[in-house]
């Protein structure tokens, strides 16, 4: 009687134990479905929440208030408004060095320079443990969209002139380029990399 009974305990602690695991794993495995549209849901809230960015004019320009006040301070920012873009451009070897930031190409140009300046970064990737999703929301820019580059104490203004998906091996998007360009692309489609978005914008001013 007693080792029916001691079965019985062993056997319903085997099943609550059971039922935890389950409920847990369920719980794992929603946080790995929500996670990647979590940049998405910020993004639909921000256009609602988000308080009317402030603009000002320069030369014949107007352009978002916090461009200025990072041209004053010399630092390398890219801002694109139309997606809430508004990150520090930085130099690195590979695009793991990158994170939350902007990735100049090596293989570009800069934007005090003409020809092609190639700027990259991260869609939806998870490093270290931290998630990166700062081109999240780039295949949503359309033509005409505005895009601000700080570099050293200039503001160089693009507008989107293009946008496609090309193949990996497409490396002619960072090519150099007659007319003045700022090209960006990420990985897209969203948590992939089989193929790239690329915007094509050409200079428009420096202020």
């Amino acid at each position: 009687m007693d080792n029916i009974l001691l079965l019985q305990k062993k056997i319903k602690r085997t099943k609550r134990a059971a039922s935890v695991v389950t409920v847990l794993t369920a719980m794992y495995c929603l946080v790995l479905i929500v996670l990647p549209y979590i940049p998405a849901g910020v993004y639909f809230v921000k256009q609602f929440l988000s308080p009317t960015e402030e603009y000002a004019l320069a030369g014949t320009i107007v352009i978002p208030s916090n461009v200025l006040l990072y041209k004053n301070e010399g630092k390398a920012m890219l801002v694109i408004p139309a997606i809430g873009v508004d990150k520090p451009i930085i130099e690195a070897d590979t695009i793991k060095e990158v994170h939350e930031n902007i990735w100049r190409r090596p293989q570009g140009s800069f934007p005090d320079m003409e020809s092609n300046t190639v700027l990259v970064a991260h869609r939806y990737a998870t490093i270290g443990g931290n998630r990166a999703s700062t081109f999240y929301n780039l295949p949503k820019l359309v033509v005409g969209d505005r895009i601000y580059v700080t570099w050293e104490g200039s503001v160089y203004v693009y507008e989107v002139q293009e946008t496609m998906t090309v193949e990996p091996t497409a490396i002619e998007v960072e090519e150099p380029t007659d007319e003045t360009m700022l090209t960006l692309y990420t990985c897209t489609p969203l948590w992939t990399a089989t193929h790239r978005f690329v915007v094509r914008a050409p200079l428009l001013e420096i202020i």
